[in-house]
C-alpha cells in the first residue's frame, strides 16, 4: 500500500511554533507557558489561520491537500474535515437536501436516528418518514434496516428525496448499505449516513465502510474508533446526487470560523494511523481472542453476536435478567474499568486500535469475577422495546418546533404534542420525538429511565416536559 504520509501539517505547526514569531494574533493565550494547562504544552501549537496554514473556509494549500488525499484513499469526489463531530456534518447534509429541494421535502429515516437528525428536521422544515427497524429477541437492541423495506417506503411515498440511516447503531449493527444504495439510486434518492461510529471499518477484519459501498454522504466521528481527539470527524461524498459545491458553503454555515489546528492535526493524524493500517492487525488479532474468551467463559452474562453483519469492535455484554445494565456499569466502575453505555439488558465497552493488551485482560478478567459472583436470577424486568410503543405522529417536526409551546408535569402530557426531543443519553435517540404525542406506554417507559441511573435529556429537574399549546 502507498505510503500516505500525513504529517506535514503537523511537522509545520511543530517547526513554526519552536521558532521565534510572537503571536500579535488570537488566540489569546499567546501560546505563553504559564497559562498551559495540564502541564501540557499542546496550547503552544494552537494557532489561528496565519500564512502558510491555510483556511478550512476556503481550502487551497496544506488543508486542501490533507483532504484530497483522504478522498484519493477512499476513492470518493470529496472528503471534508470537521471540527464540530458529526454533528456539524449532519447538520450540513441535511440542509444540503433542503437547499437542493426546498422545504417540506420528504425524508425517509431510521426511527433510531441520533437527535442531531430530528434537530435537523426542524431546522430545515423537513418532513420525516420513519422506518422502525425490529428488535433482536429477547435483547432491547434494534436490528438493521433492509434494502427491501427501504424499496417498499420509496414505492408508497414516491417524492422521498433522502434517506438518513445509522450504520453501525451504538451497538455495533450494520445495515447493507451496499444495497440499499442500489435501491434508492434506482428512484434517484440522495443516501445519507450517519457512520459516526464506523471510522475503522474497511480496515483490516472489519466490514467494509459505505463509503466505497457507494453511498452519497457518510459522516465519519474520527474520536469515536480511531486515536484522535474529541469533536473530530470527517464528511465524505460521492459525486451523483449530492452537489458538492454547494454542501462545502453550507458545510462553512456549520462550522466554526476559527477552527482547532490541534484538532485538524489530530484528524489527519488519526486517517494517517488509519490509511498504513498501523496496528489495526495486531489490534483486531487480540479483539478475536478478547471475544472468543468471553464467549467461551461467561455463563451468566453474555456477548452479544448477532447474525446480522456486524462491527466486532463493539463489546456488548447481556445481563440477561440477573441486573440491570446500570447495575453492571457500576461493579465494572468499581474495578476501575469506565464503559461508554449502559442500557436496561446490557452494556456497551468500545475498543479501539488504542486499546492495550493490559486493558483487555483487566475488561475480561473482571468480567469473569463478576459473572462468577452471581448466584441467582435478580428481580430485573425487561422494558417494553420501544418498537412496541410507537408514538403517533400529529405534527411535523418543525411546526411542533416552531409552535408556542408550555410546560407540564410528565404524568399531565397523556395526549399532548412534544415539542422537544426527549433522549436517554447516551444513545441520543429519542424516546418521543417533536411533533409526536405523549401516551401512557410512552409516560411509563421515560418515568423508568427518570427514577433510574441514566440521564435524560429533555425532561427537567421539576419533572416536566415541553408540551405544544393548546
Amino acid at each position: 500500500m502507498e505510503d500516505y504520509d500525513f504529517m506535514e501539517l503537523e511537522n509545520r505547526l511543530k517547526v513554526y511554533c519552536e521558532d521565534s514569531y510572537y503571536p500579535f494574533h488570537m488566540p489569546g493565550h499567546k501560546r505563553n507557558p504559564d497559562f498551559s494547562m495540564f502541564g501540557c504544552k499542546m496550547g503552544c501549537y494552537d494557532i489561528t489561520e496565519i500564512p502558510g496554514f491555510d483556511n478550512l473556509a476556503n481550502p487551497s494549500d496544506i488543508l486542501k491537500e490533507e483532504q484530497d488525499r483522504i478522498s484519493a484513499f477512499y476513492g470518493c469526489d470529496k472528503t471534508f474535515l470537521l471540527v464540530n463531530g458529526c454533528t456539524g456534518g449532519v447538520l450540513s447534509a441535511m440542509a444540503l437536501v433542503y437547499a437542493m429541494y426546498g422545504a417540506h421535502t420528504k425524508v425517509l429515516m431510521g426511527r433510531n436516528c441520533h437527535r442531531s437528525v430530528y434537530n435537523a428536521l426542524c431546522l430545515n422544515n423537513l418532513i420525516p418518514v420513519y422506518m422502525w427497524p425490529e428488535y433482536f429477541e429477547n435483547s432491547g437492541i434494534l436490528c438493521g434496516i433492509g434494502a427491501d423495506e427501504v424499496k417498499d417506503f420509496l414505492n408508497r411515498e414516491p417524492d422521498i428525496k433522502a434517506l438518513v440511516i445509522t450504520s453501525p447503531t451504538y451497538e455495533g449493527v450494520l445495515s447493507d448499505m451496499n444495497a440499499i444504495a442500489k435501491v434508492c439510486h434506482e428512484k434517484g434518492v440522495m443516501v445519507i449516513v450517519d457512520e459516526a461510529h464506523g471510522a475503522h471499518l474497511g480496515a483490516e477484519g472489519f466490514p467494509m465502510d459505505s463509503v466505497r459501498l457507494g453511498c452519497d454522504i457518510v459522516i465519519h466521528g474520527l474520536h469515536k474508533t480511531l486515536p484522535a481527539l474529541t469533536q473530530t470527524a470527517v464528511m465524505h461524498v460521492n459525486a451523483g446526487i449530492a452537489d458538492i459545491g454547494l454542501l462545502g458553503r453550507i458545510i462553512s454555515m456549520y462550522q466554526t470560523s476559527s477552527p482547532s489546528y490541534i484538532l485538524m492535526t489530530s484528524a489527519v493524524k488519526a486517517m494517517d494511523i488509519y490509511m498504513n493500517g498501523t496496528g489495526f492487525k495486531e489490534y483486531y488479532s487480540r479483539l478475536k481472542k478478547l471475544r472468543s474468551e468471553l464467549r467461551e467463559n461467561l455463563t451468566k452474562l453474555s456477548l452479544f453476536e448477532p447474525y446480522e453483519i456486524y462491527d466486532p469492535s463493539k463489546i456488548v455484554i447481556m445481563t440477561n435478567g440477573y441486573m440491570d445494565g446500570a447495575k453492571l456499569a457500576s461493579m465494572l466502575r468499581a474495578r476501575k474499568l469506565e464503559i461508554e453505555m449502559a442500557a436496561p439488558g446490557y452494556i456497551i465497552c468500545m475498543t479501539s486500535v488504542g486499546d492495550t493488551n493490559e486493558g483487555f485482560s483487566r475488561l475480561k478478567m473482571v468480567l469473569f469475577d463478576i459473572d462468577a459472583s452471581i448466584k441467582e436470577a435478580g428481580s430485573h424486568q425487561r422494558l417494553v422495546e420501544m418498537s412496541h410503543l410507537r408514538p403517533r405522529i400529529e405534527f411535523a417536526p418543525c411546526d411542533a418546533f416552531a409552535a408556542r409551546r408550555e410546560r407540564v408535569v410528565l404524568r399531565a402530557a397523556v395526549g399532548r404534542i412534544c415539542a422537544s426531543n426527549i433522549c436517554v443519553y447516551p444513545p441520543g435517540v429519542p424516546m418521543i420525538a417533536t411533533g409526536e404525542v405523549f401516551d401512557s406506554k410512552v409516560i411509563d417507559m421515560l418515568s423508568y429511565y427518570v427514577n433510574s441511573p441514566y440521564e435524560v435529556i429533555g425532561i427537567d429537574k421539576e419533572g416536566c416536559v415541553e408540551v405544544v399549546s393548546r
